[in-house]
């Protein structure tokens, strides 16, 4: 199934390739990552610059652990989990410049554990930048107005509501995607983009007959147009058939639709029947209910019933600073009745969190005991 992903990828970069403006660069490092883009470019310049702040950050990362300066035989998966735990209290520029400045200086370390640590640093995601490209300042304050009229929960009873407006009334063709977009979203987190390269699995025990259900999904890259991320794994094993249903049908549709190249078409449809059901059903709220939303509910449901680290490994790795704000909350969670047999992570994707975010803790108290940080700082790691 990724197969075809990577596949419809190529395809639409092959025909997108007038757009390519990097002109004079010569060709980038290769990475071990099995999921690194490839046939990527940089100048001798930038990259003497990435290598330049690479060892400047691994200096610091020594120092800061107490290691000695010559001590080269550190670990490199460490290292970047210790690199995602400044990332709350970086600008978005600086972390993709230290980012790529890790990538380039860890390709040429030997340690058995580099693809592992590539991987980490592939699994970043740049939150709420999925139209990628500049803008303007002028474009950058419209989108932050029209993100701010935007509902940053979906609570139950409204969801409800649309889900019978969709079922007693909506005529549109649309109405069964838009019910299955907001029931698998909702239980699973993902991103509107995303769901255009995910892969189900679905398996059952022959001598328990228990059924057991996964969703891979390609974590959503923004950054510099790139989309091919490493895969998450979701486990749905918990969940009640018709739920599990919904969402196999939108990883089908999804790849289906990413691969004739209607995806985005097919989801502004879809958020456009949702805005205009919402302005039917609630004509006077203040901000209306989006295709994203659904993430919002689900993040605020996780954070209720899981701990942080398990939260972020579901969510995609997010660990940004606007997490903290731009997330929905826990008591904008559904009652536990509600939420019911919910998603899962698996314990490796914890792990790395968890290690970025002891990092992240270690370093908070250290601040505070320098004085540099009072009392009144939020020690918690963003999830």
């Amino acid at each position: 199934m990724l197969a075809r992903v990577k596949a419809s990828k190529k395809k639409l970069e092959a025909a997108h390739k007038d757009l390519d403006q990097s002109d004079g660069a010569t060709p980038s490092m290769k990475s071990p990552s099995a999921q690194a883009r490839e046939n990527t470019t940089v100048s001798k310049a930038t990259s003497s610059q990435y290598l330049d702040r690479g060892r400047m950050l691994i200096n610091r990362y020594k120092r800061q652990q107490g290691l000695p300066q010559d001590y080269d035989d550190f670990s490199a998966t460490e290292f970047v989990a210790w690199l995602i735990s400044n990332k709350p209290d970086l600008k978005s520029s600086t972390w993709r410049v230290y980012r790529q400045a890790a990538y380039h200086t860890l390709m040429g370390k030997p340690d058995p554990d580099i693809d592992v640590a590539l991987d980490m640093l592939d699994n970043d995601i740049v939150e709420g930048d999925e139209a990628s490209g500049k803008r303007s300042g002028k474009q950058d304050r419209l989108a932050k107005r029209t993100s701010a009229m935007k509902e940053k929960k979906f609570p139950k009873a409204e969801m409800d509501m649309v889900f019978a407006y969709l079922q007693y009334k909506s005529r549109s063709k649309m109405a069964p995607i838009l019910r299955d977009w907001l029931e698998a979203t909702v239980h699973t987190g993902l991103r509107p983009v995303e769901w255009r390269a995910t892969a189900f699995q679905s398996y059952q025990d022959p001598k328990t007959k228990r059924r057991y259900c996964w969703l891979y999904v390609l974590n959503a890259k923004a950054t510099n147009a790139r989309g091919n991320g490493v895969v998450r794994t979701l486990d749905l094993s918990e969940l009640p058939s018709p739920i599990m249903n919904a969402v196999a049908r939108m990883s089908s549709r999804g790849l289906e639709w990413h691969e004739e190249g209607r995806f985005d078409n097919v989801k502004s449809q879809v958020g456009q029947l949702l805005y205009t059901i919402g302005e039917d059903i609630f004509p006077r709220r203040k901000k209306h209910f989006s295709l994203y939303s659904c993430r919002h509910q689900f993040v605020a449901n996780m954070k209720s019933v899981l701990e942080p680290a398990e939260v972020s490994a579901l969510s995609g790795h997010v660990v940004t600073r606007t997490a903290r704000e731009f997330y929905g909350r826990a008591q904008s969670a559904w009652g536990i009745d509600d939420i019911g047999p919910h998603a899962r992570p698996i314990a490796e994707e914890v792990a790395t969190v968890q290690q970025s975010a002891d990092f992240y803790e270690a370093r908070i108290e250290n601040l505070k005991l320098a004085g540099v940080l009072h009392g009144n700082t939020n020690s918690e790691f963003p999830s």
